[in-house]
């Protein structure tokens, strides 16, 4: 066979596995195969995902407390789930982006703060709160960001929040008519590997 550069080759068509590529291994050519590189990924638990939701409104244990965001249903989970309701965890090591989005509502007059931010393994990552402000009764905003984490085997996240007032809850909805449209959950969330460790 005649040698051409790669860039001269002529493109793949899908791969089906079987393929062999030649690779260094320990100084010295070796054979291996396409899956086996695509192997690798799966053995990391790269592609590690969870998306979660809770479905009922989740009122304040009291003011001035640290309220924990609960999940009551699993939309999708690889290599992520939910321990004790709260707790948001991890299968294997790796760098994880976690998502949320709450419908903070409150439910007297006057106005009020809630401060949201994040706990690992029980413990406050520093400087991850966020402060909202809700003025009057029924008055209600969508909390919605996230956070780059880097977590061990087995540990796991929590959203936590807090208000000076205990009228201040995660407000849910069911599905709602004139016109036909989806529930509100109180709480969504999703936690995913971006890079194993």
């Amino acid at each position: 066979m005649a040698s051409i550069q790669i860039p001269n080759l002529p493109a793949a068509v899908a791969l089906s596995g079987a393929e062999q590529l030649e690779i260094v291994q320990g100084g010295a050519s070796a054979r291996t195969t396409t899956q086996a590189i695509a192997n690798l990924s799966v053995g990391s638990n790269f592609g590690a995902h969870g998306a979660f939701h809770h479905t009922l409104t989740q009122t304040s244990v009291g003011a001035n407390q640290i309220n924990k965001a609960i999940y009551n249903t699993t939309d999708l989970s690889n290599g992520v789930s939910v321990v004790s309701n709260s707790q948001i965890t991890v299968v294997n090591a790796g760098i994880y982006n976690f998502e949320f989005s709450a419908q903070i509502e409150k439910t007297s007059g006057g106005s009020d703060n809630v401060d949201i931010w994040i706990q690992i393994n029980g413990s406050n990552v520093a400087d991850s709160n966020t402060r909202i402000a809700l003025t009057g009764g029924s008055a209600k905003q969508v909390a919605a960001w996230n956070f780059l984490i880097q977590l061990a085997a087995g540990q796991y996240v929590e959203l936590c929040w807090s208000s000076p007032s205990a009228a201040v809850q995660l407000h849910a909805e069911g599905p709602q008519v004139t016109p036909t449209r989806p529930g509100i959950p109180s709480i969504i969330a999703s936690l995913f590997m971006v890079k194993p460790l």
